[in-house]
């Protein structure tokens, strides 16, 4: 009965977070069930686990009774009235459940089964990887809604595979010509982050983004743009790919899962950091984390020629001058770009060589973390703890685009800040995100380019396209075209490849147009035939990936 008590307040908490009970994505990706550890669960279990050896030590007294006293009564009486206590809490519990679900309809199936049941089935899921959708056969790999390889560039059961990265030139000229070289690429993944609060993007918080609005004034602000799915690990697999990935963090098949990081690390994907290595490029990922954690290994699954760690840029860019994000192991934002700056004031001091590649993740904006209590920069009285996290985010990006602005980087690098996915619906955040906020784990994140060789700014609407579309938006920039790929995405500045966007999170579906972003239940008729054809092209590409027929390498 104790473990029924801890799953009812578990899941009533889950629903006060994010308007639903514990997801399977939440189970399954470590990444996104900070939750489960909270203080208020922790609190509950506790009494949970008093509650329980105070049960078991009345036990003991009516089977093994001594003298009579007033505590071996009191005992006796409280049993059964601690078992009616729990009855009445689970009852009431169902009925903030049930006042919930009225009040928000936008919750995901299996919400009308009871808390325990929710839960088991959830867990029977994640563990045994069942939300992956198993519904991947499809008529042929024609279609209506996708636009697969032309046959005579297909390679035989590789049903994605084409030789062209895009099609179509570039609509603008370069402003200027790097002399015998390419541009270098900077790609900053900020952890979940969405547009709501960026001042650039319609932000009402002033000043909470000065730098990154200040970039955005420097760089064409790409607008109406989605995760394609979510969360980290699935996210940065899927935008480096341009396509999905069944496995997120957690969960029995999962990356976190000491069986299977090696058969996952197998699967073969064309990545922007292998084409750029293949291309002359040295690619390079900045990480928070700890280099033996699994995601350092997904990230050289992915083709990075060299993963910089909290170990290699703590110690040896930065020589011991780093901070440790409270409570998770991990470097804090400030380090994080400190590094990154280190990195490229070595390079400037050693001018010529390849171009390179760099992609970063952060780890200071990730749901149910707060600010360090010292040393992060706080947003007016400090008050609001997300905006807290977004404000100190910015003034660590700040720090670093104040070297990259003076630097010769300036003038040959592409700076692109973007998300590995949106930001989780958590209380803080649904506090000050806007009552247009939707409880699902996608929504607008930002894109900015800053292009000095196109010079290219302004707003770029992308109507509803997703994060499927950067890998091949960062070639056709640099002028990659003839690479070998599967990407599903195309170039923002060519022809979608989707007539609608498509979200996908195991087996839960979204659409995403410029109008938002949309579940299962609320797709307009008219475009339920569309979206469900998406759909499948979504299952057959799981399909491939579980066969390992994503790419073939030559």
């Amino acid at each position: 009965m104790s473990v029924v008590y801890i799953i009812y307040i578990a899941q009533i908490y889950s629903v006060y977070l994010s308007d639903n009970f514990i997801s399977v994505l939440a189970l399954k990706n470590t990444e996104s069930s900070g939750f489960v550890t909270s203080l208020v669960v922790v609190k509950f279990a506790a009494l949970a686990l008093a509650w329980l050896l105070f049960f078991l030590y009345g036990l003991t007294k009516e089977f093994y009774p001594t003298t009579s006293s007033p505590m071996t009564s009191f005992v006796g009486y409280s049993r059964g009235r601690l078992m009616g206590l729990l009855v009445a809490v689970i009852l009431i519990n169902c009925a903030v459940l049930a006042l919930q679900k009225k009040k928000n309809h936008r919750l995901e199936a299996a919400f009308w089964q009871v808390p325990m049941a929710n839960f088991v089935h959830n867990f029977v899921v994640a563990k045994f990887d069942l939300d992956v959708d198993e519904e991947i056969a499809v008529k042929g790999v024609g279609g209506h809604c996708f636009s697969y390889p032309r046959a005579a560039s297909a390679v035989a059961n590789y049903p994605f595979q084409k030789s062209e990265a895009y099609t179509y030139p570039l609509p603008f000229a370069p402003r200027i010509e790097l002399k015998g070289s390419s541009p270098n690429v900077i790609v900053i993944f900020s952890e979940g982050t969405s547009t709501r609060l960026l001042g650039s993007y319609g932000g009402h918080y002033k000043k909470l983004t000065p730098n990154i609005d200040g970039l955005a004034k420097k760089s064409m602000q790409v607008e109406n743009y989605f995760n394609h799915t979510a969360a980290t690990y699935r996210g940065l697999i899927g935008q480096l790919s341009s396509g999905y990935s069944a496995a997120g963090g957690g969960g029995g098949a999962g990356w976190e899962s000491g069986a299977n990081k090696s058969s996952l690390s197998e699967i073969r994907r064309q990545t922007l950091p292998r084409i750029m290595s293949e291309s002359g490029y040295q690619s390079y990922f900045f990480s928070p984390h700890k280099s033996e954690r699994p995601f350092t290994l997904m990230l050289r699954s992915l083709g990075f020629d060299e993963v910089y760690t909290y170990q290699s840029i703590g110690d040896d860019l930065l020589r011991g001058k780093y901070v440790v994000r409270h409570n998770t192991g991990a470097l804090d934002d400030e380090s994080l770009f400190a590094g990154l700056t280190e990195f490229l004031r070595q390079r400037a001091a050693s001018p010529g060589g390849k171009p390179f590649f760099i992609a970063t993740y952060n780890i200071g904006t990730h749901a149910f973390i707060n600010i360090n209590p010292q040393g992060d920069v706080a947003y007016g009285d400090g008050s609001q703890e997300f905006l807290n996290k977004v404000h100190n985010l910015d003034a660590s990006v700040g720090s670093f685009l104040n070297y990259f602005y003076t630097s010769p980087f300036a003038e040959n690098t592409i700076l692109v800040f973007t998300s590995d996915h949106s930001t989780y619906p958590e209380p803080l955040f649904k506090e000050v995100a806007g009552k247009d906020l939707k409880p699902y784990f996608v929504d607008r994140i930002p894109l900015l380019i800053y292009d000095p060789i196109h010079g290219i700014s302004g707003k770029f609407d992308a109507r509803g396209r997703n994060s499927l579309d950067l890998a091949p938006t960062v070639l056709q920039l640099i002028g990659k075209r003839i690479v070998a790929n599967s990407f599903l995405g195309h170039s923002l500045f060519e022809p979608r490849n989707f007539p609608i966007g498509i979200s996908s999170l195991g087996r839960w579906y979204y659409m995403t147009t410029k109008d938002g972003v949309f579940g299962r239940d609320e797709i307009p008729a008219e475009l339920k035939d569309q979206f469900d054809c998406e759909i499948n092209v979504v299952r057959q590409y799981y399909g491939v990936e579980k066969d390992n027929h994503i790419f073939k390498v030559d």
